[in-house]
């Protein structure tokens, strides 16, 4: 029999995506080569990030990629021989940076990240994974004041998004999370964001619940695609 859709890919996004359609009436195959969850999403940090609404192409990040460069400890790596292939990226990354578009980029993002606890919530109810699902808040703590200032642009951002946060002095900080050392001078507190506690153990149980409601797993890789 045939399915009416296959999922490429047994991961944190594929095994949701399976499921979202499972739920919605559809005959859903999913196929990877390794078990669920095994991939990249075994090692993901499972924040589920609704204080997150700034886009990554703005002007301060493109500001800084020079400085990255120059950095053995910065997130961005460039090897020379790729950079002619990289350019047309760069480009519309560049264009991207432009205030309008970053004020898009905004409003999209936050309204899927302002969506996402509830449609995990949604997602996970009536399967074991929900246990895993915490709704505790995220602390954003800083040591420098400087560094605290720099972020507010994206916590009022944030804000003006619809997202809460309260900001702590470093000792309602340790009140609350005594392992904080006396090092953090500010803290930053979001209610809204969730976390899970095992990522890899809740892409198994997505497929758990899966096959037992008539999905295939298929432990196999895509290799092409046929009209």
């Amino acid at each position: 029999a045939f399915s009416d859709v296959v999922v490429a890919g047994a991961g944190v996004v594929g095994m949701a995506c399976a499921r979202a359609l499972q739920r919605s009436g559809y005959r859903v195959t999913v196929t990877d080569p390794g078990p669920p969850g095994a991939g990249c999403s075994w090692g993901n940090a499972g924040v589920i990030a609704a204080d997150h609404v700034l886009p990554l192409s703005r002007p301060e990040v493109l500001r800084r990629v020079p400085g990255m460069l120059l950095s053995r400890d910065a997130p961005l790596y460039l090897k020379a021989s790729r950079l002619p292939g990289l350019l047309p990226w760069f480009v519309r990354f560049g264009a991207a940076c432009a205030s309008e578009r970053v004020a898009r980029g905004i409003e999209a993002t936050a309204a899927l990240t302002g969506r996402a606890v509830a449609a995990w919530q949604r997602a996970l109810d009536g399967t074991e994974a929900a246990a895993l699902l915490r709704t505790d808040g995220l602390y954003t703590v800083y040591r420098r004041a400087a560094a605290f200032e720099a972020d507010r642009g994206e916590r009022d951002a944030a804000r003006r998004c619809g997202v809460d946060w309260e900001v702590l002095s470093g000792d309602e900080a340790r009140r609350r999370q005594p392992a904080l050392g006396p090092e953090v001078r500010r803290a930053v507190f979001f209610p809204g964001v969730a976390h899970v506690v095992d990522p890899a153990g809740l892409v198994a149980r997505l497929a758990e619940a899966f096959e037992r409601d008539g999905g295939r797993l298929v432990p196999a890789p895509v290799t092409g695609l046929a009209s």
